[in-house]
């Protein structure tokens, strides 16, 4: 897998990734990863499952929307109130993708290479791209497709997707749909 952001929270794991080869890779990744976490966790407190809730995925339209998704994992702490900021969180991928860490091995998309030139360009347009926060419409469609496991994308996308693979899978807000008042 090619990781792009990762973010552990005390109660599960977000990564984005691109599968290389086969896209059952993920869920193998995913699979692994459980089985592994789970068992070292077992070993330490006694406790069988690692996270709270099964492994969900969401295809993410390449692009913005890709960018976009990177910046709402990197900002999880502080919406679940963990850190003052993502870069005060250590448990993500923010501070590397900054320089700020040892070691660098993620894998960053095209979009995120455009950012810059050079790392250092490419980390301050990214900085300030973070510093924007989020758009609450935004937060929310990502969150909801996330649980749902639904697409991320623009209408566009979940279009060209159902052409191709036959698949509708658009993401809509909780609850029953709404009615015009000319169909009740």
């Amino acid at each position: 897998l090619e990781i792009h952001a990762y973010c552990l929270l005390p109660h599960g794991l977000h990564i984005l990734a691109t599968p290389r080869n086969d896209p059952g890779d993920v869920s193998k990744f995913m699979k692994a990863l459980s089985c592994r976490t789970s068992l070292r966790r077992k070993n330490l407190h006694g406790r069988d499952s690692a996270w709270e809730v099964r492994y969900r995925s969401s295809p993410i339209e390449p692009g913005q929307w890709l960018l976009t998704c990177m910046r709402y994992i990197e900002h999880l702490p502080v919406m679940h109130d963990l850190a003052s900021s993502a870069y005060h969180y250590h448990r993500s991928s923010y501070r590397m993708r900054l320089g700020k860490t040892g070691r660098y091995w993620l894998n960053d998309p095209e979009e995120y290479a455009r950012l810059g030139g050079t790392i250092q360009e490419r980390a301050e347009a990214y900085r300030m791209y973070m510093s924007n926060g989020l758009d609450a419409d935004e937060e929310e469609m990502i969150g909801t497709a996330v649980k749902r496991c639904k697409l991320i994308g623009s209408l566009r996308f979940v279009k060209e997707v159902y052409q191709k693979f036959g698949v509708l899978s658009v993401n809509q807000k909780p609850g029953r749909p709404t009615t015009s008042s000319e169909e009740r």
